[in-house]
């Protein structure tokens, strides 16, 4: 079994496009069957949340898929699904809507889930859009894994690691538990943690908190978490006040643009974010960390092993690239066939 992990991705269709390209040519390849885990905050902010929810739903679901996904909630989907519950006995034209209840407001504009209310709306049903914050619902908080660094199990978070997760108790989205809402909001430093967001029995990798670095993943020796958040959120909001700045907000469905036909101050903007890290899960007390940028490459790789990355020499790394392909426009951005699973 090959498991992968990418999370924070904010409707960043340019990487998300990336990843599942990649993951597809390894797993075409690949002797082991491939997951690919996605540590929450998939949606809200850019351009592609939408579309990206949409073929994440039905990814999960579709068996004969080259890989597998496995979705776990963070804020923004808990932010998505308590809009939806304030909201779901009213008209689609009200549904989400910001002028109908605290919730939404918080969600719909001071978060940037009016971009993923805004698709879902234009192309689906009330029914079938119920369906999806059903589903959005119904995701877990955390995952463990069975592979352990430094002799520490890994256990995989959005955020905080909390004590159910030792105990080994279901949390959900959909759960109104306290340690649900610590597990996907809180940050080193938070009141509501009262200490810091890792736990001394594991190796817990997060995101939730944006990381400035080329590499786009961190690790805290003192919290013992390695943060893998690579900043879609400022790549995904510089984009998105691109599109807006250029009025070509219509038609929805095609909220996409070729990188080279940015001008030169937005690419030279966007280069400073989205720095993401796709990590693998290596047998051998080791992760393997591919970083994707927009652009679709693979910028850089490491090895991470005993609180340190080891940089790959370019022969090596030049073969996963071969794995990133030319890499066409993958992700429907129009998908109106939701299945009932």
């Amino acid at each position: 079994m090959r498991n992968f992990i990418v999370s924070d991705l904010h409707g960043n269709g340019f990487v998300y496009d990336s990843i599942i390209n990649y993951l597809t040519n390894v797993s075409l390849n690949s002797d082991e069957p491939v997951t690919l885990y996605i540590n929450g905050d998939l949606i809200d902010r850019g351009i592609d949340s939408g579309s990206m929810l949409i073929d994440v739903y039905e990814k999960t679901f579709n068996k004969n898929l080259p890989f597998k996904i496995v979705y776990l909630g963070g804020n923004h989907e808990l932010l998505m699904y308590d809009s939806y519950k304030e909201t779901k006995d009213y008209s689609l034209k009200q549904l989400f809507e910001s002028n109908m209840g605290q919730k939404s407001q918080r969600w719909y504009d001071r978060n940037g889930g009016f971009l993923t209310a805004k698709y879902l709306k234009k192309f689906y049903t009330k029914e079938e859009i119920i369906r999806i914050c059903e589903y959005i619902g119904n995701l877990d908080v955390y995952h463990k894994f069975d592979e352990k660094i430094n002799d520490k199990q890994i256990l995989l978070t959005h955020a905080c690691v909390v004590v159910p997760m030792k105990k080994d108790e279901q949390l959900k989205i959909n759960d109104d538990k306290s340690a649900t809402l610590i597990a996907i909001n809180c940050r080193k430093g938070d009141r509501l943690a009262g200490r810091g967001v890792g736990n001394k029995n594991y190796f817990a990798i997060i995101g939730h908190t944006r990381n400035n670095t080329k590499t786009g993943y961190s690790f805290d020796e003192d919290d013992n978490v390695l943060n893998i958040d690579g900043n879609c959120a400022s790549f995904s909001f510089e984009n998105t006040s691109y599109y807006a700045r250029n009025k070509l907000w219509t038609p929805i469905e095609d909220m996409y643009i070729p990188y080279d036909l940015y001008d030169e101050e937005i690419k030279n903007t966007l280069n400073r974010f989205s720095h993401v890290p796709l990590v693998e899960i290596l047998k051998d007390n080791r992760l393997r960390i591919l970083t994707f940028n927009h652009e679709n490459e693979i910028i850089l790789g490491n090895y991470f092993e005993d609180g340190k990355s080891t940089e790959m020499f370019y022969s090596e790394l030049s073969k996963y690239r071969k794995d990133l392909k030319d890499n066409p426009k993958t992700l429907k951005r129009v998908n109106k066939n939701i299945k009932t699973y």
